[in-house]
C-alpha cells in the first residue's frame, strides 16, 4: 500500500497556523508597519533578485513572506532563483564580473566558499538595524548574517512502517538494517546535509571527525539498501510521500513542512545526536539592487518574518523574540553540545577530495 502524496501547505493551512501560533498579526498592525530607517534614508530599487531553495520553500517565500515586504517597502518585483547550494556558488562565480543576484540564502559552507572567492560584499550595518536582535555570538561575518538553523535527522513513512510491522527507528545505523533493502534514501554529496553527515559518521565510527575514509566506507556499505542517491531533495521527499521510499536522512525543515501538509511522515532524533548547521543571508558583491538587498535582509531578521521562517519554512529562528509552540519543539531542538556541527572551514579545504571519494565509493 502506498501513501497518498498530499500537496504541501495549501493556501489557508499555513495562514490559519500562523494566526494560532504567532503574534505576527498584532505586530504587523502596530509598529512593524512603520517605514524602516532604510526606506527613509535611501531610494529603494523596484526589484529584488533572491537565490534560495526550490520546491515548497520557494512557494512559502512567494506566497507568505514576500507580499508583506512588498507592501511595506513598495518594492514590486521579486525574482526568485531556485538552486541548490553548489548551484548557488556556481552562479555567483559565473556572474562575478556582472552579478544579477542581490541576496543569497546559503549554508555556512557556501558562505565561506563564496567569501573566500571574493564573491560577497560587506553590508552596511546601519541599514540592517534588526541585526542587533541576533545574538552577538552568531554575528561573526561582515558579508552575511544568520537567518535560521536546521538539523539533520531521520524521516520515515509511518504508514509503511505500520503496514510492515517495523518499530520506529532510533539510530543513524538503522539505515543499514537489511529490512529496508532498496527503500532507503540519501541526498548526494552536493547537498549540504550530506556534507555534514560525513564528519558526523567519521566521529561516530572512530572518534575523529576528520577520518573521512571510515565514513565513506560505511556509506559504501549502505548501497544495497539505497533506492537512490537523490540529487534533488524534492524528488526524495516525493518518493517518501508516495511510499516508494520508506526511510531517509533529511532535515527538520522538510519534516515540518510535510507535517504541516498532513503527510504521514515522522521526524526522529537519532540517539547518537543530530547534525546541525546555520543558514545565512549573504550580500552579493556589487549587487544590482543594494538598497533593496539591505531592506530584505533587515526584514528577514524581524520578528514578523522570523516567525514565518520558523513556523512555515522550518528553520529555528535567530531572533530571540520568536517563541516556538510546545507542540513543535521536536522540530526546533536547541543547537547545544548534543548537536554535531561540522568545521565548515576545514570541510571547504577538503571538499574536492570528499566529492571525488563519494562519487567513486557511494555513487560509482
Amino acid at each position: 500500500m502506498k501513501s497518498k502524496a498530499p500537496s504541501i501547505l495549501k493556501d489557508g493551512i499555513s495562514r490559519r497556523q500562523m494566526l494560532k501560533t504567532s503574534t505576527a498579526g498584532a505586530l504587523f498592525a502596530a509598529t512593524s508597519l512603520a517605514m524602516p530607517a532604510i526606506g527613509r534614508s535611501a531610494t529603494l530599487e523596484d526589484t529584488l533578485v533572491f537565490v534560495s531553495n526550490g520546491g515548497n520553500t520557494q512557494r512559502i517565500f512567494e506566497d507568505e513572506i514576500w507580499p508583506p515586504f512588498s507592501e511595506k517597502y513598495g518594492v514590486k518585483n521579486f525574482v526568485y532563483v531556485a538552486t541548490t547550494g553548489s548551484e548557488t556558488l556556481s552562479k555567483l562565480q559565473t556572474q562575478r564580473a556582472s552579478p544579477t543576484i542581490d541576496v543569497a540564502w546559503v549554508s555556512s559552507l557556501v558562505q565561506y566558499q563564496a567569501r573566500s572567492d571574493g564573491l560577497l560584499g560587506e553590508f552596511d550595518p546601519s541599514k540592517i538595524p534588526n541585526a542587533q536582535l541576533v545574538p552577538e555570538r552568531l554575528r561573526t561575518s561582515k558579508v552575511a548574517l544568520p537567518v535560521g538553523a536546521s538539523v539533520s535527522g531521520l524521516l520515515h513513512n509511518s504508514e509503511i512502517f505500520k503496514e510492515k510491522g517495523f518499530e520506529n527507528p532510533t539510530s543513524w545505523f538503522d539505515l543499514w538494517d537489511e529490512r529496508f533493502k532498496g527503500h532507503v534514501g540519501i541526498l548526494s554529496i552536493s547537498g549540504t546535509g550530506t556534507k555534514n553527515l560525513v564528519p558526523l559518521f567519521a566521529k561516530l565510527l572512530t572518534g575523529d571527525p576528520t577520518n573521512f575514509d571510515a565514513a565513506f566506507e560505511k556509506f559504501r556499505e549502505l548501497r544495497p539498501n539505497l533506492m537512490e542517491v537523490f540529487s534533488n531533495g524534492g524528488a526524495m521527499e516525493q518518493a517518501l510521500l508516495q511510499g516508494d521510499l520508506w526511510f531517509e536522512t533529511h532535515n527538520n525543515v522538510r519534516a515540518l513542512q510535510m507535517k504541516n501538509s498532513g503527510a504521514p511522515i515522522v521526524f526522529t532524533h537519532p540517539k547518537e545526536g543530530l547534525a546541525g548547521l546555520n543558514t545565512e543571508l549573504a550580500y552579493v558583491k556589487d549587487a544590482p539592487h543594494p538598497n533593496v538587498a539591505h531592506a530584505w535582509i533587515d526584514y528577514m531578521l524581524s520578528k514578523e518574518a522570523q516567525e514565518k521562517v520558523a513556523l512555515l519554512v522550518g528553520y529555528a529562528p535567530v531572533n530571540p523574540e520568536v517563541t516556538i509552540p510546545d507542540d513543535l519543539k521536536l522540530y526546533f531542538p536547541p543547537l547545544d553540545d548534543s548537536v554535531f556541527v561540522a568545521d565548515w572551514e576545514y570541510l571547504a579545504s577538503r571538499m574536492e577530495e570528499m566529492v571525488d571519494k563519494w562519487n567513486r565509493l557511494v555513487e560509482g
